[in-house]
C-alpha cells in the first residue's frame, strides 16, 4: 500500500496483515493518492483522500481479481 503526497510527490509505504489491514503512520497533513496492489489482483487507486493532523482515516480497499501480469 502506497500513499503519495498530491503537492510534493513524496511516497510512504504501508504492508497489510494477513486480515488486509494496513497502516501508514506520520503521514504529514495533504491529500494523498493511494495505491493497493498484490500478485494476480488488479491495482487499486483513489486520489484525493485527505490526511489532517492527528486523523486517522479509515479507507476500504478492495482488490479486484485480475491477469496474473497485473499489478
Amino acid at each position: 500500500v502506497k500513499a503519495v503526497n498530491q503537492q510534493t510527490n513524496v511516497s510512504h509505504e504501508g504492508l497489510s496483515n494477513d486480515k488486509g489491514i494496513f497502516q501508514i503512520l506520520f503521514l504529514p497533513p495533504s491529500r494523498y493518492r493511494i495505491t493497493a496492489s498484490a500478485a494476480g489482483f488488479k491495482t487499486f487507486q483513489r486520489g484525493e483522500v485527505e490526511v489532517r493532523l492527528s486523523d486517522r482515516v479509515n479507507l476500504d480497499v478492495q482488490l479486484e481479481v485480475g491477469d496474473t501480469t497485473e499489478t
